[in-house]
């Protein structure tokens, strides 16, 4: 789909970002209307992909918002608050819009199903299962869960956890079969204390039915019920001064900041830069991937019979063997697992040639402005040591816009401004303050780079580009907020990161920091380092946010060839919003829509491979000790195919 960025007028809304209960000590608790109302103006007020949802999901959202008003009056108690809550930002099928309620109640049985080639095969086992007699292997398909036909509880799944596209709808709510957590909006669990869950297999050896008592295992601390009224002066109040003065008053996202490795003034404000960035524009999809990444299972101490493989979202650490002859690229003294905790990378052959390897689970290092070093010190080992690069990022849960950018200019040399990926953001009051919170942290940085160092500042024909190209589209936004536009015209985020990298580098450059870290790594890595051989980028449905954006940005500058499956369609940046009136909620939306070079949006729709690859159910079976053979295998056949 492509979509039309001609002018279209929003409506002034007034949304509901957070206010203190404080505040209304003079006013009656709000009613389940007003609260749920707040829900919908923030919705209306901040979520940017509202109208490819229209479009997408063919409804309209003057009547969902009517009709889920409607739903609001009959609200007797904060349990059907909060369910009512999830389920209307479960309507916008968006993988990175999720309720988060006062809860760390959840539910786990000691399995993990995995959805391959049409079927729900068990994954893994744990050894809680396997010690009550339940004889499944890994590889069986699930026929039925509770005595409800699998096709009817993954279709009732789907409707009430849909992220809008099929691929990662199936394998999501596939994984979530075994998982339940009341944060993330999923209830029932009084049904569930003391109970079993009854399962039925078909053996893939056999074909026999195979019938299985699974224990719950619960813990957490649910939802406190308690009954609301719906009798309250509040709402008067809220349609005159109140929202008239939240519109001009929004909350300030509190991001913590990871504690950095120099104790250093220098290097702490580009810490605090990358904070405002991502408070800005984030392509993590943790909430909606959070309660599948723990391990399930109950633990028996003195046994250790568990079987198959279990799939953790955003683990740097492979679900399949890797080749024998894997050489593993390290750092002097264990330094890379400060610089590069993230990702694996090493080294194997195949076929007389030299095979890099590069896992990446997530785009969230543990120290973001060390990650850049990192990244160098991998790229620049690859680049010497091999003759193609495979990296594998599938399951990946996203993260920080820049390091998706630093990966992308370690493959390319530099941004293409032609091919880049752009973001159109709905001009909410939210979206403009952050902006300008970026804008004025890098101001700060730049007049202390220019002041360090003046002929160095205004010579760099990189960085001048960049920063005018950054005023340009803050400018846009701005524009557009005052315009009235549903839409902004999509705008650049590489040229932060570009600002970014050169002023650090520069910094790195001239100090002790940076020789230091050239002799840790054996390599200059205070320097940018590109990688100029082939790469193979392996994706799946399980791909989200910046696991979207970065095969699509590599694809569209024809750098890689993408192999595996469909990503799961997470296509815009993600802001984190509070309710605080009455009922506690949290919840995140998102804010803009990514939109590729030829015009297309990544949201709901994915990115697709150029070679179709997939998990089969003998991989399943036989724990992945082929899945990797048969990969590179096919990697083989398309460089032997260019090479001709």
């Amino acid at each position: 789909m492509i979509l039309n960025f001609a002018t279209r007028v929003r409506p002034l809304v007034l949304g509901l970002f957070i206010i203190t209960q404080s505040s209304f000590s003079a006013f009656a608790l709000p009613t389940p209307v007003d609260q749920i109302t707040g829900l919908l103006n923030t919705i209306e007020g901040s979520y940017g992909p509202m109208p490819h949802k229209e479009s997408y999901l063919q409804w309209k959202w003057e009547n969902y918002k009517a009709d889920t008003i409607k739903k609001a009056k009959d609200i007797k108690n904060s349990q059907e608050f909060y369910q009512l809550a999830v389920q209307t930002l479960g309507g916008l099928k968006d993988a990175h819009v999720s309720a988060i309620l006062p809860s760390s109640l959840v539910a786990k049985l000691p399995v993990q199903f995995v959805y391959v080639q049409n079927k729900v095969l068990l994954g893994f086992i744990g050894q809680s299962a396997i010690s009550m007699g339940c004889l499944a292997e890994p590889g069986d398909e699930l026929l039925s869960f509770n005595n409800q036909p699998l096709s009817e509880l993954l279709k009732t799944r789907i409707a009430n956890h849909s992220v809008g596209n099929q691929g990662a709808d199936l394998a999501l709510n596939t994984l979530g079969l075994s998982s339940l957590s009341e944060s993330r909006g999923q209830f029932g669990f009084s049904n569930l204390k003391g109970q079993f869950a009854k399962v039925s297999f078909k053996s893939a050896k056999t074909g026999q039915t195979l019938d299985c008592a699974l224990p719950w295992a619960i813990g957490g601390d649910g939802l406190i019920s308690r009954p609301l009224q719906n009798k309250s002066n509040v709402q008067d109040f809220f349609n005159t001064e109140v929202k008239a003065y939240l519109s001009h008053h929004p909350k300030e996202q509190s991001l913590q900041s990871s504690s950095f490795l120099l104790n250093n003034k220098k290097f702490k404000k580009y810490e605090d830069l990358i904070e405002k960035i991502n408070q800005f524009a984030s392509l993590s999809a943790t909430a909606v991937t959070h309660q599948y990444q723990s391990d399930v299972g109950l633990p028996i101490p003195g046994l250790n019979q568990d079987k198959g493989v279990k799939i953790p979202l955003g683990s740097p650490v492979a679900h399949y063997p890797l080749p024998a002859d894997f050489k593993p690229i390290q750092m002097r003294w264990g330094l890379g697992m400060l610089l590069h905790d993230n990702l694996n990378a090493g080294t194997f052959t195949h076929n007389g040639k030299t095979v890099g390897y590069l896992r990446l689970g997530s785009y969230v290092p543990s120290q973001i402005l060390l990650s850049i070093f990192g990244l160098r010190h991998i790229i620049g080992q690859l680049e010497a040591q091999t003759d193609y690069l495979i990296i594998d990022q599938t399951f990946n849960v996203g993260g920080y816009v820049i390091y998706s950018d630093f990966l992308v200019s370690s493959l390319t040399g530099d941004y293409d401004d032609s091919k880049h990926m752009r973001f159109a953001f709905k001009p909410s009051q939210k979206s403009l303050q952050s902006a300008r919170l970026v804008k004025q942290t890098m101001d700060q940085t730049l007049a202390a780079a220019q002041d360090a160092d003046k002929q160095w500042y205004l010579n760099n024909e990189r960085l001048q580009k960049a920063i005018k190209a950054s005023e340009e589209d803050f400018a846009l936004l701005s524009d557009a907020y005052q315009k009235g536009l549903e839409l902004s015209v999509p705008i650049r985020l590489y040229p932060l990161t570009v600002m970014l990298e050169e002023i650090l580098s520069h910094d790195v450059g001239q100090t002790i920091i940076g020789k230091a870290l050239d002799w840790l790594a054996k390599s200059p890595v205070s320097k940018p380092a590109t990688y100029t051989h082939p790469v193979y980028f392996v994706i799946n449905e399980l791909d989200f946010s910046a696991g979207d954006a970065t095969p699509a940005i590599l694809q569209d500058y024809g750098r890689v060839k993408l192999i595996g499956s469909t990503t799961a369609g997470a296509g815009g940046s993600v802001g984190r919003f509070s309710l605080s009136m009455g009922e506690p909620l949290d919840f995140t939306l998102t804010e803009s829509l990514m939109i590729r070079s030829n015009g297309q949006l990544v949201e709901n729709f994915g990115v697709k491979p150029d070679i179709q690859f997939a998990v089969t159910a003998k991989d399943i079976e036989e724990n992945y000790a082929n899945y990797w053979s048969r990969l590179v295998e096919e990697i083989n056949k398309d460089l032997l195919q260019t090479t001709k």
